[in-house]
């Protein structure tokens, strides 16, 4: 059987990552080079070490399967077999546990997957959680494809035949959302570059004319003083107002110290960060739109929040700010090539909004949730 190691959190005044935490960073990069096929999605280790010392909102334990024969505190790369991580919330979802579990191709089939979900089980009866999601990227999968389930929300599909699906409804995981995953190839130097542009311009014109009584304000870095309420408002109303399916959550308490605080941690981990928003003439944010990148002259851009709230819909603002966020964006970081994004596949506005902009289909990230997780018997 192989070992489980919880590779502990930093100590507040570590200064760079132990041995078992760069074991499972490198796991970690791996395995999303894998899954997505590049690695836009790594951060370095500084930028991980400030993550992971950041405990106020999260409990966050992270799990290594080695060899039997390797050093717990040292292990070397090929005796890593695969990793997991459970994140709790602390503010709200407090039965909510959020898992990550991976296993290397070449220990499947040895118990290391049902050794992981042990001790993941046994994590999350100590921290007193009920309820499990976990999230699966795979390949776009037809509803109508032999052998295909599609999800409780009858959009998007997954491979039934596929091991890890087979794995999580042995469990009695329900699959309750699909996302879809899209990338936009920005168009290189001479390579139609400036027509792109121009399009995504008149896109963001045609937009504009519909939305009188609204002007665009932006921003990099720090969120300013004189919109840290109005910010706050919009990402506590986000957390419910997004298409959830039927997966379990509630309101996220967030507050102008709590979008203060998600600041620090952003620049102590280095991240670069753009944030287009929608003023209302009344002086209120009721849209914005954020991109953010691990480090300057970072080519994979990584899309976070698009959210229009809701009694401001009907006016374009979604497609006016992400155009001219893909206008703005150039200017700030001239290396970006690749945007990604995720959206729920029932959310039609926003994935016509991005199909127009030139994102294309990527993968499925299908969410599937357990409750009634305890301190039972662990999975066979």
């Amino acid at each position: 059987m192989p070992q489980i190691i919880n590779i502990g959190l930093p100590a507040p005044d570590a200064t760079e990552l132990t041995e078992l935490q760069r074991a499972y960073t490198q796991a970690t990069r791996e395995a999303e080079h894998l899954i997505y096929g590049h690695g836009d999605f790594n951060e370095s280790d500084s930028s991980l070490l400030a993550s992971w010392k950041s405990v106020r909102y999260w409990d966050s334990r992270r799990l290594l399967a080695l060899d039997d024969d390797a050093d717990p505190l040292a292990p070397q790369p090929h005796q890593v077999l695969g990793l997991a991580s459970v994140q709790s919330p602390l503010k709200e979802n407090r039965e909510l546990g959020y898992i990550w579990l991976w296993v290397t191709p070449e220990a499947r089939g040895r118990g290391v997957g049902r050794a992981l979900a042990a001790q993941v089980r046994r994590e999350l009866a100590d921290s007193g959680r009920t309820t499990v999601q976990v999230w699966r990227t795979g390949p776009i999968v037809p509803g109508d494809a032999p052998g295909a389930i599609r999800s409780e929300t009858g959009f998007g599909a997954v491979d039934g035949g596929a091991p890890e699906i087979r794995w999580l409804t042995s469990l009695g995981f329900r699959f309750e959302q699909c996302e879809r995953v899209s990338t936009l190839t920005i168009p290189g130097e001479g390579s139609g570059r400036e027509d792109w542009r121009a399009a995504v311009g008149r896109m963001g014109e045609e937009a504009r004319a519909r939305a009188d009584g609204y002007r665009i304000v932006r921003w990099q870095g720090r969120t300013p003083e004189r919109y840290l309420e109005d910010f706050a408002r919009l990402r506590r109303r986000m957390s419910v107002d997004i298409p959830s399916a039927g997966l379990t959550s509630e309101e996220q308490d967030v507050t102008p110290e709590r979008v203060t605080y998600a600041d620090d941690l952003a620049e102590a981990r280095g991240m670069q960060r753009i944030v287009v928003a929608a003023e209302h003439e009344s002086g209120a944010l009721v849209a914005y739109t954020e991109l953010q990148w691990p480090e300057p002259g970072w080519p994979g851009i990584w899309q976070e929040d698009t959210f229009v709230h809701g009694e401001h819909r009907g006016h374009r603002l979604g497609m006016w700010i992400k155009a001219e966020m893909l206008l703005w964006l150039p200017e700030v970081n001239p290396a970006a090539e690749r945007i990604h994004t995720w959206n729920a596949d029932e959310n039609g506005y926003m994935l016509s909004i991005n199909e127009a902009l030139g994102f294309e289909p990527a993968a499925y990230e299908s969410a599937w949730e357990l409750r009634g997780i305890g301190a039972g018997s662990d999975p066979e």
